[in-house]
């Protein structure tokens, strides 16, 4: 009875110490400030800096999803109004992807803020990190979903 009382703690133990190593490594990562800390090796003031950079940006992030919807919407609204394409549903096409170029540049100038705080031997490896967002916009939808 002992020996299986025992195995059963070291089982439990084991266990227990796994998800503490899982909990930990997820926690880590689970923002991109950690997430750059750790991957870039960041010293504690730099991950303040970032931590700025990156607190200024999320809010022009969220003010352009939010135009990037509404163009979305009317473009959406106007094609299903018309069974072929007008001058109006042409220009919100145009202002869909306008909007969509400015985003993409604002990103890309975020990036370059965020890896200019990172030791210089490592801005080049987080812009190969981050370069399939501007140049894929697909990307950055599925970045939003996450």
């Amino acid at each position: 009875m002992r020996r299986g009382a025992g195995a059963l703690f070291g089982v439990l133990f084991a266990g227990l110490a796994a998800a503490a190593v899982v909990f930990v490594v997820v926690q880590d990562r689970s923002s991109p400030i950690n997430w750059l800390r750790s991957e870039f090796s960041l010293s504690d003031s730099q991950a303040r800096k970032v931590e700025q950079i990156h607190a200024d940006y999320e809010e022009d992030c969220a003010q352009m999803c939010a135009r990037i919807a509404q163009t979305d919407e009317r473009l959406a609204n106007l094609i299903r109004s018309s069974k072929q394409i007008t001058p109006e549903i042409q220009a919100a096409i145009v202002e869909t992807d306008r909007l969509r170029s400015e985003c993409r540049a604002k990103m890309l100038e975020h990036f370059y803020r965020i890896a200019a705080q990172l030791p210089a031997e490592k801005q080049s490896d987080y812009l190969t990190v981050v370069l399939p967002s501007v140049l894929h916009p697909g990307e950055m939808m599925k970045s939003h979903l996450r």
